[in-house]
């Protein structure tokens, strides 16, 4: 079984003086020549004959991963030297990282680290964009040790049946097979009963190799046959086609028939490298992992450079925003935004082809494959949840791409199988449900459930906005299907990512507002500012997810509860009503319930300004602290769900307009300026006033112009005004 191996750790240390000076004098005539390279392009030359001495120190110490990146160092140096009047900032940025990172490497070696090559591929993929190259495939630095004890059970497997594999019956046998093979291989490629097809190679490679001498040979075999398992399971990760390798173990077949076994080392590479990164589909795929000790060569890698990557991960937000109002009025029933939908699928595919990883150009163009089969309403339909998590997901790629996984791409392969399903309008596979379900178990520990509840707490916003809009105005009661939909969206990512108790609250909320849309009742005051107050719990929830806290469940379950007993209190006012005398219907008296629930307000408002006054202070003691924004973000939304539920709408906008100011700077990650400070600081003595007059005097005059004109400034990017709110 395969340990650390694969060198030799005391050869590396006795080697390892000699190499340091190397590495030194190669490091300093490379800076040498960075620093001026028209007189200096004898120090370049001198550093790329050392570089390329190093190579065969590297080579016969077994560190192969190691010697690749410094022959592709030595390519960029040879490369360099051809334009030495055209040395770039990011020529001499990526060189100077380049050596430091063979150093870093060699010590962890020394420190009991795996030979885990590739993690130095991000730094191997800045040295290919320098030459202008097409991005690499991870293959280039996987080198695992192929010197392993093989299984027992594989080398004592024998002939099944009568079957001889002596040395004379040995070639024709093979043949035989591999004509086996074959047929399935073209079965395969036609997508004619792909299942059976796969089945039928396997049985010939476990047949081949059962002709194979009872030695290390038959690894290949094994192998080989682990990786149609991963086929026939469906546990390779989508961008990763394994096409080409199946026509490579056909060509191996032929050479053994031959009886010349070649170099399996490059096929052996790639094999182990795609059974590496598939899913565990089964015991033999576990085994394979275990025996070649794949995991640590296979490391999780650390953020990817920007590189060229920047500008098209920043179209793909535009287009995807785009993509996603397209969808949910396609889904709504807009045959025309469902041939937008399907252009801005199209640009998501072209701007991944310009990415350094396969698995966002495999999840966009599975959604533009499903955006052009389901190209109207009616047949978008059915697919409209999975297809509204897809774009959750792509959303969530795009903001962590240089720290996508396993589990990301595993999560692309199920919901792609879910979508799909979806589209031939078969019933949901429990299966692959709970099996997403289990797999964002996992995620919950990394950053993609963080994309997720980003994408769920935008989703919760525009409910927001709209539920406001109808508090204000019963005629905007048509606008509330749209909300609706965008909570089935959120559901949807709160179901995959188990989040039962938030999903609970949220379905609690759907029902609130359905009730709203079907009928023409006109929310309650209490009604309004249950449902205000649910929303912005579930908000706060999302908030702590996005930046990977746990979420608290209690106040999730407070505000359930609260919804849950509203039928009951309108029963309650029901029958109140239906008591009073006749004679009192036409008297317009303050109902005490709405007396008590102003007294109620105004005791809440003072709890909420004491909060602030506090937060204020913290944020300019610690103005790099995100939680005192936060707070205050919360004590705003407490002050809109209150001023609404006692019909103060001038209250609540302008409460709302800070509330969402505030958001848009916690999402912009930047520190509490002194500008800032100022303009909440004014909205604070604002709201103190009219909370102030309010108790003395039961009314207030509310102006809010210049406090809603500069909040809207900050929501839009810009900065506080200085002068706006004193």
């Amino acid at each position: 079984m395969a340990d650390q191996a694969q060198f030799d750790l005391a050869a590396l240390s006795a080697a390892r003086p000699g190499m340091d000076a190397v590495m030194g004098g190669v490091g300093a005539r490379l800076e040498q020549y960075l620093a001026d390279p028209a007189p200096n392009a004898a120090a370049l030359e001198a550093a790329v004959r050392e570089l390329h001495g190093l190579l065969d120190t590297l080579e016969s110490l077994r560190l192969d991963g190691v010697a690749a990146f410094c022959a592709e160092l030595e390519n960029a140096l040879h490369e360099l030297a051809s334009r030495p009047g055209a040395v770039s900032g990011i020529d001499r940025d990526v060189l100077r990282r380049a050596l430091p990172g063979v150093t870093r490497y060699l010590d962890a070696l020394a420190d009991g680290a795996d030979n885990a090559a590739l993690r130095l591929f991000p730094q191997y993929c800045e040295l290919r964009r320098l030459r202008g190259l097409e991005m690499p495939s991870e293959l280039d630095l996987f080198y695992p040790d192929l010197a392993v004890q093989l299984p027992q059970e594989v080398l004592g497997a024998h002939p099944a049946g009568d079957t001889v594999c002596g040395a004379d019956a040995a070639a024709p046998r093979l043949e035989a097979l591999r004509s086996l093979y074959q047929q399935g291989l073209m079965r395969w490629l036609r997508r004619d009963d792909t299942h059976a097809a796969l089945q039928s190679m396997r049985q010939a490679l476990d047949d081949v190799l059962r002709c194979m001498p009872q030695d290390g040979g038959r690894a290949f075999w094994w192998v080989a046959g682990g990786l149609l398992d991963c086929l026939i399971f469906d546990g390779l990760p989508p961008e990763l086609g394994a096409r080409k390798l199946l026509g490579r173990i056909d060509r191996q077949m032929r050479a053994v028939a031959a009886g010349d076994a070649g170099d399996v080392r490059p096929a052996m590479n790639e094999m182990l490298y795609l059974i590496g990164r598939s899913h565990t589909v089964n015991g033999l795929v576990e085994t394979i992992k275990r025996v070649y000790a794949l995991d640590r060569y296979l490391p999780e890698l650390p953020a990817w450079p920007p590189g060229g990557t920047a500008q098209p991960l920043d179209i793909m937000r535009d287009q995807l925003r785009a993509a996603e109002e397209s969808w949910e009025r396609c889904a709504q029933g807009d045959a025309a935004e469902c041939k937008k939908f399907i252009g801005h699928a199209g640009q998501l595919v072209s701007q991944s082809e310009k990415l350094d990883r396969d698995t966002l150009r495999h999840l966009a163009g599975q959604i533009q494959t499903l955006a052009l089969q389901a190209s109207g309403p009616e047949r978008a339909q059915p697919i409209a949840t999975d297809m509204a998590m897809a774009l959750l997901l792509l959303g969530g790629g795009i903001e962590h791409y240089g720290n996508l996984g396993s589990d990301f791409r595993e999560q692309v392969r199920l919901l792609s199988g879910m979508m799909q399903a979806a589209v031939d309008r078969q019933p949901e596979d429990a299966q692959l449900m709970a099996e997403l379900v289990g797999l964002h178990c996992r995620m919950e520990q990394g950053g993609a459930l963080a994309a997720l509840a980003d994408e769920m707490l935008a989703n919760l916003q525009h409910v927001e906005h709209g539920l406001n809009a109808f508090s204000r105005d019963a005629a905007k009661r048509g606008e509330l299907a749209g909300l609706l939909r965008l909570l089935d969206q959120i559901q949807g990512g709160l179901r995959i990512s188990s989040l039962e108790q938030a999903e609970r609250l949220l379905v609690s909320i759907r029902e609130g507002i359905r009730r709203f849309a079907r009928g023409d009742a006109i929310p309650e005051p209490m009604e309004s500012h249950a449902l205000a107050d649910a929303v912005g719990v579930l908000e706060n929830y999302f908030q702590h997810l996005k930046y990977g806290r746990a979420g608290d469940v209690l106040p999730l379950q407070a505000a359930l509860a609260n919804l849950d007993g509203l039928p009951r209190a309108r029963a309650q006012m029901a029958a109140h009503a239906a008591g009073q005398p006749r004679t009192h219907t036409g008297i317009r008296h303050p109902a005490a319930e709405e007396r008590e629930l102003f007294e109620v307000f105004l005791e809440e408002a003072q709890e909420v300004l004491r909060t602030l006054r506090d937060n204020l202070k913290v944020c300019q003691l610690h103005p790099g602290s995100r939680e005192p924004l936060s707070i205050m973000r919360r004590g705003f939304h407490t002050l809109k769900g209150g001023g609404q539920m006692v019909g103060l709408d001038d209250l609540g906008e302008a409460a709302w307009r800070v509330e969402r100011a505030i958001n848009a700077w916690l999402r912009g990650n930047k520190p509490a300026t002194p500008e800032l400070v100022h303009f909440i600081n004014g909205a604070v003595q604002s709201f103190a006033g009219w909370v102030d007059a309010l108790g003395n005097r039961g009314n207030a005059h509310i102006e809010t112009g210049e406090l809603i004109t500069a909040a809207q400034r900050i929501e839009e990017g810009l900065e506080p005004d200085q002068g706006a709110e004193d």
